[in-house]
Formats: structure tokens, C-alpha cells, sequence
């Protein structure tokens, strides 16, 4: 399935076999990526867990309960109301249901919205023969992938007590661990300080000149391979 927001060339450059990057490369005994630390002990954002079931694993083949084809016009209405007719229907072992899109040339002027789970979106193919997307109209997000509600904090908050807690990082040490259970979501709030602020050099004076002053300030204080510094805790 092919999105066309623009018409755009795309220019593929040939990179030298058995380049490596200094901070991140795959190790082949192991299986796995192995990142370069600073000092500090940051390095570059893991986002293998990322995706569905948390990655590695087979995405379920979900049951297509509605079919939309192009129309010749402006299907984002169409696309929309078979979406919101299959996230109507029954939840069943984590699905309801797939929106199949035929073959063919679609057009999208406005966002599509998947408000709940269990909702697949599918199309028929890449390429020519395949489903071709078409955003038209003024620039936007073609599709918007967002439950309702917002997570909320319940029973009693651990304070961080790491005074720094590097990019990169998957845990961090708290002053009370009784009110944690293995397998539990944990929701990690950092409150923004004004000491935090300074720190992050996220600093804005009054005035266009010196306001610019302050992010030129923050994209100095950036990591080298260009990743943002760990968060501070005060």
C-alpha cells in the first residue's frame, strides 16, 4: 500500500558494504544491536520494542469485516465510516475486525481516525495493482491512531532517586519498590522545573532575538551522534 503525499524523487545512494556505525552495530553472536555508551552513560533510543505485541511477534491475520473502493473522489468520509462501523463491532481474542481497501487509487482530503482497538486498516498490495493512497487538499495527517482517555496514576508515587537518568535507559532506581508488581504498567511522570528547563537549556528570554538565543543554546548542549541528554531529576 503506497501513500502519495507529493510528487517527490527519491535519490537512493549506494553506501560502502560493511560500513559500521561507532554507536550502534549488530553483534552476530548475540543476535542483537549493541550500543556505544558516553560518560554519562546515554546512548541512542532502543525502539525495537516498538509494534505491535511489543515486536517479535507474528501480527495475527485479521478477518476482513468491511470493503471500501475507490470512488473517483474523495473517499475520507467512505474509509471513515467503514472504520468506525467495524470498531463498533465485538471485540474477539483482541480484534473486530479489518477495513479492506480494493485495489485502486484513493483519495484522502482529511484525517482518518482509529479511535478504537482491535481495528485494522488493510490494503491490497504495493505498487502497480496494489492500493495507492492520495493525500490531496492542504497538507495534514492522513491517518490518526488514538484511543480515548488518557492514562491515570493510581496508588501511592516512588520518587526517582537517580539524580540523572542517562537516554537510552530501561530502568531506574526508586525510593519504595512495596507498591510494584512484576508484569504491572507503570505510568513515569517527569514534572517540568524550572531547574529542569535550565538544565535542558530550553531557556526563552523575551524578545525574537534572544529567544533564538536560547534553542541555538539547547542544540549545543545535544549529543554528539545527536540525541538529547538523559533527563535530570531535582
Amino acid at each position: 500500500m503506497r501513500i502519495l503525499a507529493a510528487v517527490a524523487t527519491v535519490a537512493l545512494c549506494a553506501c560502502a558494504l560493511g560500513a559500521e556505525s561507532e554507536w550502534v552495530h549488530f553483534d552476530d553472536q548475540s543476535g542483537k544491536l549493541v550500543y556505544k555508551k558516553l560518560e554519562t552513560g546515554d546512548r541512542i533510543l532502543d525502539f525495537s520494542f516498538a509494534g505491535y505485541g511489543g515486536g517479535g511477534v507474528k501480527i495475527p491475520e485479521v478477518a476482513v469485516r468491511k470493503t471500501v473502493g475507490p470512488s473517483g473522489g474523495d473517499d475520507t468520509e467512505a474509509i471513515q465510516r467503514a472504520i468506525d462501523e467495524v470498531a463498533g463491532m465485538e471485540m474477539v481474542d483482541g480484534v473486530r475486525g479489518a477495513v479492506l481497501l480494493k485495489a485502486g487509487s484513493f483519495e484522502c482530503g482529511g484525517t482518518i481516525a482509529i479511535k478504537s482497538g482491535g481495528v485494522v486498516l488493510r490494503g491490497s498490495g504495493s505498487g502497480e495493482g496494489g492500493t495507492i493512497l492520495k493525500m490531496t487538499g492542504r497538507p495534514h495527517v492522513w491517518v490518526s491512531v488514538r484511543g480515548a482517555g488518557s492514562p491515570q496514576a493510581t496508588g501511592e508515587a516512588a520518587r526517582i532517586v537517580d539524580k540523572y537518568v542517562p537516554s537510552g535507559s530501561d530502568s531506574f532506581s526508586v525510593e519504595d519498590v512495596s507498591s510494584f508488581r512484576v508484569g504491572q504498567t507503570i505510568l513515569i511522570i517527569r514534572p517540568v522545573t524550572e531547574a529542569w528547563v535550565h538544565f535542558m537549556g530550553w531557556i526563552c528570554w523575551r524578545g525574537m532575538g534572544r529567544r533564538r538565543r536560547g534553542f541555538r543554546d539547547r542544540r549545543r548542549r545535544r549529543d554528539e551522534f545527536g540525541g538529547s541528554r538523559g533527563r535530570k531529576s531535582r
